[in-house]
């Protein structure tokens, strides 16, 4: 008897690999554009905490938090208030977790 209750093993293995690789392609996007932020120089506030959000949310994840570190330091060389609310941002984040 087979049930529509919701999803079979199956179904939520195939949805956990399709997440696992959009996440691990959207890691790659950011840390080009990470690289590309700070080679350029950007200062564009939106780009940045953009990037920033974007980073977050992969940590969350379990991603490492490396091109976060990297560009919040970055990021802090010329706005230092908005750069300490997303390190604190992060912090909590770790600590949430209890790492």
């Amino acid at each position: 008897m087979t049930t529509t209750d919701g999803p079979n093993a199956k179904d939520m293995q195939a949805l956990y690999k399709s997440v696992k690789k959009r996440s691990n392609e959207e890691r790659i996007r950011l840390h080009e554009e990470v690289d590309n932020l700070i080679k350029n120089k950007e200062t564009s506030d939106y780009r940045i905490t953009n990037a920033l959000e974007r980073l977050l949310d992969l940590i969350k994840m379990g991603y490492s938090p490396k091109d976060f570190k990297l560009l919040v330091k970055y990021y802090a060389g010329f706005e230092q208030s908005n750069a300490r609310k997303y390190y604190a941002k992060y912090k909590k984040l770790i600590a949430e977790r209890g790492e």
